[in-house]
């Protein structure tokens, strides 16, 4: 079952890295930016599994998967992406 992470990490690490990484794992099922410094990952996997793909050592980064309590502003479409409406 999918589950949709959100991943914060420092400015230390490229975000065009990060997709090209996202883009190679079949375990990827879709992602989406919209914040700084963040990116929307759709997976099957853990958030440590996920980690374990994406980690870029000795770089900070946080994991953390958003469930149906969510709150904030961000583009409308971006919205329609998360639990409990969809994990596409």
């Amino acid at each position: 079952m999918n589950k949709l992470y959100i991943v914060i990490f420092n400015s230390a690490i490229n975000r065009d890295s990060l997709i090209q990484i996202l883009n190679r794992n079949q375990n990827i099922s879709n992602w989406f930016y919209s914040l700084p410094n963040s990116i929307f990952i759709v997976t099957p996997l853990t958030s440590q599994q996920l980690y374990n793909i994406i980690k870029s050592e000795p770089n900070m980064m946080l994991i953390s998967e958003i469930t149906g309590n969510h709150w904030g502003f961000l583009m409308k479409s971006d919205w329609s992406k998360f639990p409990p409406t969809n994990i596409w």
